[in-house]
């Protein structure tokens, strides 16, 4: 298991410290949510960094968890290894995910779960519309965690009809997935994203849970930055 850690590790280190000359877009986000629940309500702060190069790319997360009067912590972070390849007027991105056991266990489950997922997207009424679909493997822990089927649907739109530049667009994405303990959690969200320049992307989004175990309600302001 450490083995397979390392090697993950390495590959996504590789891809983002790539010359910049070799790389085609390096890009770093910081994203601050806020979680509401019956269970527990918290604050979550995402850092990202992803790098490119030809069809691959490479991504890695990590998050910091707040819960509201009590813990707080690293949760576990999140390699992302993608290739991708277009047919026609059709993409398809095939990803291959590693969670990399970093969160303290007081805030949430140290685990390295492992995913692989294939994701279609292409031009649809005016707009850009996507699926994924993939499979995670679950990490034998003292809970019950059982391998599971995950997916993602949605799409974005700009707002050049409505009277607004290019720099705005609109979406909607609805997801299935389950959470570190394996429980099901499916949530509708709305966006809203503005591109500031070349560099710089603000996107704000609003989603609510429709799962028993579900959050109610995920808010979350997200800042792109690309060199």
């Amino acid at each position: 298991m450490r083995v397979r850690l390392a090697v993950f590790t390495l590959i996504g280190v590789y891809l983002l410290a790539m010359p910049g000359q070799a790389v085609q877009a390096l890009k770093l986000s910081l994203g601050q949510y806020r979680v509401v629940a019956d269970e527990r309500s918290y604050w979550f702060t995402s850092v990202a960094a992803q790098g490119g190069y030809g069809h691959y790319k490479a991504k890695l997360t990590l998050p910091y968890l707040q819960a509201d009067g009590g813990s707080q912590g690293l949760g576990n972070g999140v390699l992302k290894l993608s290739y991708e390849h277009s047919w026609s007027n059709v993409y398809l991105d095939f990803h291959l995910q590693r969670k990399l056991a970093s969160a303290r266990s007081r805030v949430t489950l140290p685990v390295n779960d492992t995913s692989l997922s294939v994701e279609m997207s292409g031009f649809l009424w005016g707009g850009v519309g996507f699926v994924e679909m993939g499979y995670w493997w679950r990490e034998r822990t003292e809970f019950k965690r059982l391998n599971s089927v995950y997916y993602s649907v949605g799409g974005v739109m700009g707002l050049t009809g409505l009277g607004f530049n290019r720099g705005w667009l609109v979406g909607c994405v609805a997801d299935h997935k389950p959470s570190s303990l394996g429980k099901l959690d499916r949530v509708v969200s709305a966006l809203v994203q503005r591109k500031l320049n070349a560099r710089h992307k603000l996107t704000a989004s609003v989603g609510r849970g429709i799962s028993r175990h579900s959050p109610h309600w995920i808010s979350g302001l997200v800042w792109q930055l690309k060199y």
